[in-house]
């Protein structure tokens, strides 16, 4: 990517959804997961672990009324298809777009100049 940036180039989405997967499969894998399982362990209040395990997330790039309901957060399986899907809905509206709604400074901004 870094690479492709250097030069000029602009990846496909296809090259980017390969990056994004190689990174974060590898972060599921070696940060988030054992992070999560360790607090997932430390947690001894069965009835607020059972309602932190189930999150309701939505991206600020999220279509309205799209958002993502886990049935289990610690199951690394979940939580890929999830990331997957939240990188094909970011491709469906523009990465750059995407971005946007994700830096609060630039959202700031955009309010500012359109008033």
């Amino acid at each position: 990517m870094h690479h492709a940036q250097r030069a000029g180039q602009t990846l496909s989405t296809s090259q980017k959804q390969e990056i994004f997967s190689a990174h974060f499969l590898n972060e599921q894998q070696h940060v988030v997961g054992p992070s999560l399982q360790a607090a997932v362990d430390a947690f001894h209040w069965p009835a607020a672990k059972f309602i932190a395990l189930r999150p309701i997330i939505n991206f600020a790039y999220f279509p309205a009324g799209k958002w993502f309901w886990f049935r289990d957060f610690s199951s690394r399986d979940e939580r890929i298809a999830r990331g997957l899907q939240a990188f094909d809905i970011a491709a469906e509206i523009g990465f750059a777009a995407a971005e946007d709604t994700l830096n609060p400074c630039r959202r700031f901004a955009a309010r500012l100049r359109n008033h």
